[in-house]
Formats: C-alpha cells, structure tokens, sequence
C-alpha cells in the first residue's frame, strides 16, 4: 500500500478540497458534523487567530482520508484542536477515513504525528467515545506527552 498525504493550511486549499472532502465523507461513517459544509462554515465563523492543519491521506493518489486540524499558539507550544471544536466538546467529532482503511490510516496518521509534531506541541481533543478513530490514534500514540 502506497499512502501519501498532503497539508492544508490555508482558506483557499480548505475551500478547493471540497471535492476531495466530500468523496472521503461519503464513503465513511461520520456524522453530519464531520461534513465538508459543517466544518469549512464553522471554520469562516470561528478561526479568531486559528491557523489550518487538514490533513489529507492518499493511497494510490486517491483520497482516503482526512484528519481535519487547526492549532493556536500558546506562548511556546502550539495547541492542535479539530476543527468544529473549542468552546464545546464533541464527541461527534472524528477523523474521517473510508470504511475499511481505518487500521491503515490510523498507523500511518501515528507515523506522521512522530515526524512532523515538536515536543513543544499537544492536541486538546477531548470528548470522544471508545469507537471513535481519534481513540484508536490516542491509544496507538507511544508519545503519551503530546495527547492532552
């Protein structure tokens, strides 16, 4: 399996993977919540001084999944929240990934987590059930320090 990922971290690229987005969404088993229209409105309402973080995997140049992030800085750390949180704790709220390629996705998600966060990071998720794919990342992260 050749997984690949790209980032967004602009409004332009948020707005453009709306096609992308909305495949991966369809062919998942999220919540309305995790839409394309929810988070990408959410995120023109209540960005304030947020900074995109959506992360897109890729097996064999087609979408599988998506990791949709934004962080705040924090004096020295940067604070990485999903997107359509903040004030309020969802437990709706997940990683989208197509049905079936949660196992690789995940695995992958952790492999790039190592990569590319400092230690000077942490992820305030909160608020998800067992069943969630945001467990299966938390529990599968060995850097215990970077998942508050």
């Amino acid at each position: 399996m050749n997984i690949t990922y790209k980032i967004i971290n602009d409004d332009i690229g948020f707005l453009n993977m709306k096609k992308i987005w909305d495949e991966v969404f369809s062919k998942s088993e999220n919540s309305i919540f995790s839409s394309f229209n929810w988070n990408y409105y959410w995120w023109q309402c209540y960005k304030n001084n947020g900074n995109l973080l959506i992360i897109i995997l890729f097996q064999d140049n087609k979408p599988i999944s998506i990791f949709p992030l934004y962080y705040l800085k924090e004096l020295c750390f940067k604070k990485y929240l999903l997107l359509s949180s903040d004030f309020v704790a969802s437990d709706y709220l997940d990683i989208l990934c197509i049905k079936n390629l949660e196992k690789e996705c995940i695995k992958f998600y952790h492999y790039l987590f190592t990569k590319i966060f400092s230690k000077y990071s942490y992820f305030h998720i909160k608020d998800f059930t067992n069943t969630s794919l945001l467990f299966d990342f938390v529990k599968s992260y060995s850097n215990k320090k970077m998942v508050a």
